[in-house]
C-alpha cells in the first residue's frame, strides 16, 4: 500500500471521467504508468462511472496507488425528501436538499452504504482515503441557528469512520469542504473544531486528509484566518495532508475562470463552417424522428433546442459536459432504443468537439481579464512565458499545498503534468 509520505505531488482528478470513455481510460493508464499514484474521485462523480473506470484500470494494471473517494451527495430524480429517506432507509432528519434533484447526508447508515458501493466499484477490499463531501450543506437548512449541531454530526460521522478503520475498510478519513479556508464566515467549516473532534475520539485517530479549493485567485488558505496561522500552517502543525481540488479553475462571483492557454486550439475557428456540423447533427435527428413517425418538430425537444440555439455561447466546458451527460446522451439513447448507430456517434463526437472549443473561447475571455489582474498584483510575473496551467500548479505547491488534483482526461494533459509527478 502507498503511504501518505510517498504520494505523487500531482493527483489524477476523477471529477468528469467515465467508464464509457476510452480516452479517459487511456489517460488514467498513462498517468499511472508515468508515476502518478494519487487518484481522487467520489461516489457521485458521473453517477458512479468515475469510480467504475478507476476500478477497472487499477485492477488491470495491478500497480500500487492511493485512491481517495468521497460521499455525501444523494442524486435523485423526481423524489421528495420523504421518498429519498425511505429509499435509502435513513431518517429524513438526516437529509438536506442542496439543489433540485440533489440531497445530502453524512449519517453513518448512508455512509455505510456508500463505502460498500465504492469498494465494489473500485474492486478493492479497502479505501485508502474517504472524505465527507462538502458537509457544510447541513448549515443551510438544519444547523444555521446552532452551529454545534453541525459539529455533533461531524463527530458522529468521525466515530463511525474510526470504526471503519478498525475493521480495515478504510485507512484514513477526512473532509472535502469549500469553506475550510474561511472559518469565521457564515456557514463555514472550522478546521480547529474538526481537529478537536478527532482528538477527542482518539489521540491516535486517522483523520489525516483535507481537500479544498486552492488556486491563483481562491487562495484564502494562505491567509492568517486561524489564530495567526493560515489553514496550510494549521494543517502542517497537525500533520494533515492538504489536497487542492480546484487548482486550474477558480469560481469568482459564480463564474468559472480557467487557468489554461487555448490559443492554438482556437486559432482556426470559423463560425459559418462550424455551424455546418451542428446542422448535420440536427438533420440526423430529424431523420430518426421521421423513422419513428414522430411529427413533433426537432426543436421541441429541450436538449436539441439548447444545442441549436446556444452552441457557441456555453460559458465553460463543464456546462457542455452537463448538457451531454444529463440531457443529450439520454435523449439519444431513448430515440435510438439503446443502440446509437456509428454515424450518429461520430457526428455526436464532432458536435461535442465544436461546442467545447467555443466554450473554451468564452472561458479564455474571462481568463485573460483575471490573469491581467494577477500580473498587475505581481502574483504572476509580467514576463512569465510558461503555460498558465504550469504557473497555477507551481503556485499551489510553492504555497504549501501537499498535493494538487488535476483533471487529466486526455493523454496530452497527463504529459503536460508529468514534470510534477515526482
Amino acid at each position: 500500500m502507498v503511504s501518505l509520505e510517498k504520494l505523487s505531488k500531482i493527483g489524477f482528478g476523477g471529477y468528469r471521467i467515465s467508464k464509457f470513455s476510452n480516452e479517459h481510460l487511456q489517460a488514467l493508464e498513462h498517468a499511472i504508468d508515468l508515476g502518478c499514484n494519487l487518484i481522487d474521485t467520489s461516489s457521485n462523480y458521473v453517477n458512479g462511472e468515475s469510480e467504475l473506470l478507476i476500478g477497472e484500470v487499477v485492477s488491470k494494471l495491478k500497480k500500487q496507488v492511493f485512491i481517495v473517494t468521497k460521499a455525501g451527495y444523494i442524486n435523485s430524480q423526481n423524489e421528495n425528501i420523504n421518498q429519498v429517506a425511505e429509499r435509502i432507509n435513513i431518517s429524513k432528519e438526516d437529509i438536506v436538499q442542496t439543489h433540485e434533484g440533489t440531497f445530502h447526508s453524512i449519517c453513518p447508515e448512508f455512509l455505510e452504504t456508500e463505502i460498500e458501493t465504492s469498494l465494489n466499484r473500485l474492486k478493492s477490499t479497502h479505501l485508502d482515503g474517504f472524505l465527507l463531501h462538502n458537509p457544510e450543506y447541513y448549515f443551510d437548512q438544519i444547523c444555521s441557528l446552532n452551529p454545534q449541531v453541525y459539529y455533533s454530526r461531524i463527530k458522529i460521522a468521525f466515530e463511525f469512520l474510526e470504526a471503519k478503520v478498525m475493521q480495515g475498510k478504510i485507512r484514513y478519513y477526512g473532509i472535502s469542504s469549500n469553506t475550510l479556508s474561511i472559518p469565521h464566515n457564515h456557514n463555514a467549516t472550522d478546521l480547529l473544531k474538526i481537529i478537536e473532534i478527532a482528538d477527542n475520539i482518539s489521540k491516535q485517530n486517522h483523520f489525516k486528509l483535507i481537500q479544498l479549493p486552492f488556486n491563483l485567485i481562491e487562495n484564502d488558505a494562505i491567509q492568517l484566518n486561524y489564530e495567526n496561522n493560515s489553514l496550510i500552517d494549521l494543517a502542517k502543525i497537525n500533520k494533515l495532508v492538504t489536497l487542492s481540488n480546484r487548482p486550474l479553475n477558480a469560481i469568482v462571483q459564480n463564474r468559472s475562470v480557467r487557468f489554461a492557454n487555448y490559443d492554438t486550439e482556437l486559432e482556426n475557428l470559423n463560425e459559418k463552417e462550424d455551424y455546418q456540423i451542428i446542422e448535420f447533427f440536427l438533420d440526423l435527428i430529424k431523420y430518426r424522428l421521421s423513422e419513428l413517425d414522430i411529427e413533433e418538430d426537432v426543436m421541441s425537444f429541450i436538449p436539441i433546442q439548447v444545442i441549436a440555439t446556444c452552441w457557441s455561447d456555453f460559458p465553460n466546458t463543464e456546462t457542455v459536459d452537463g448538457i451531454f451527460y444529463k440531457r443529450l446522451n439520454p435523449f439519444l439513447l431513448r430515440i435510438y432504443e439503446g443502440n446509437i448507430p456509428s454515424p450518429v456517434l461520430q457526428s455526436l463526437s464532432n458536435l461535442k468537439t465544436i461546442l467545447m472549443l467555443y466554450a473554451k473561447k468564452n472561458m479564455a475571455k474571462e481568463t485573460n481579464f483575471y490573469t491581467d489582474e494577477l500580473r498587475h498584483k505581481g502574483i504572476i510575473e509580467k514576463d512569465d512565458t510558461r503555460q498558465l496551467s504550469d504557473v497555477a500548479i507551481k503556485f499551489c505547491l510553492e504555497s504549501g499545498i501537499n498535493h494538487v488534483l488535476v483533471g487529466m482526461r486526455k493523454k496530452k494533459y497527463v504529459d503536460s503534468c508529468k514534470k510534477f509527478f515526482e
